[in-house]
């Protein structure tokens, strides 16, 4: 993990696309955009976002990465919105499940990507 890819952490959060929803701008936004697209100028934000993605797929998987990945294979591909509800960091004790679906019984998945360590697994 580079500090220019650590950025990375942060673009997929609620606070980042309320203030582009709010005030269509973000810094984090701006500089993800700025370090990982090339001739970003003529594109619209789904563009922008799509090629910042697909990075990700590619050379930094990080925790949302994956989350996004099951939640597409899974509750788009498997179950049904209409039946299934997906969560994520949901807290428990002094923990969090990363992951979990609901559909008549619960499944919870944590995730370990290849920018973790296995230290926490055991709690």
């Amino acid at each position: 993990m580079t500090k220019n890819t650590i950025i990375l952490n942060r673009l997929f959060t609620q606070t980042v696309f309320f203030d582009m929803i709010s005030a269509s701008n973000n810094a984090t936004y701006g500089t993800v955009i700025q370090r990982f697209v090339n001739n970003p100028e003529d594109k619209n934000n789904g563009t922008l976002i799509s090629e910042v993605y697909r990075f990700m797929s590619k050379a930094y998987r990080n925790e949302y990465f994956y989350q996004n990945t099951l939640l597409n294979k899974l509750l788009l591909g498997k179950h049904s919105i209409n039946t299934t509800t997906a969560l994520t960091q949901v807290p428990i004790r002094r923990s969090k499940a990363d992951f979990i679906l609901i559909n008549g019984k619960a499944v919870v998945y944590e995730i370990k990507t290849e920018l973790d360590t296995l230290e926490r697994l055991d709690t």
